[in-house]
């Protein structure tokens, strides 16, 4: 099923799951290579360079198992059968509103979990 019609929905959420891949970035890599590189075992570069790779495995490797915990586990998968273009707003409205929680916290040091984010 071809959904043309909400490209433009498409488009938004690619957005903000860029945004929030930033913001993971900036928010929880921080928080694993601060020790590593203030005490010079990796340069600022090495740990900008490693902190992308194992992000993008760890994304890869459990990212699919979270999305379907969400899919089904959170959401049942019946509530939206008959209007697939009310799911993709409604996830996009969800990432949104997690990205800019997340980078709002971050900008300002607040505490912050962009998983509770997304499911709160």
């Amino acid at each position: 099923m071809v959904l043309e019609q909400y490209t433009y929905i498409f488009a938004i959420g690619t957005f903000f799951a860029m945004l929030d891949a930033y913001n993971n970035g900036a928010n929880d890599v921080a928080n694993a290579w601060a020790t590593s590189v203030s005490s010079r075992s990796v340069t600022y570069r090495q740990a900008m360079i490693l902190g992308t790779i194992f992000e993008m495995v760890g994304a890869i490797a459990v990212g699919a198992r979270t999305a379907e915990t969400i899919k089904n586990g959170i959401i049942p998968a019946t509530a939206f059968r008959d209007d697939p273009g009310v799911q993709m707003l409604a996830f996009t409205c969800a990432l949104a509103g997690a990205s800019i929680w997340v980078m709002w916290c971050t900008r300002h040091s607040a505490h912050v979990s962009s998983t509770y984010s997304l499911i709160s």
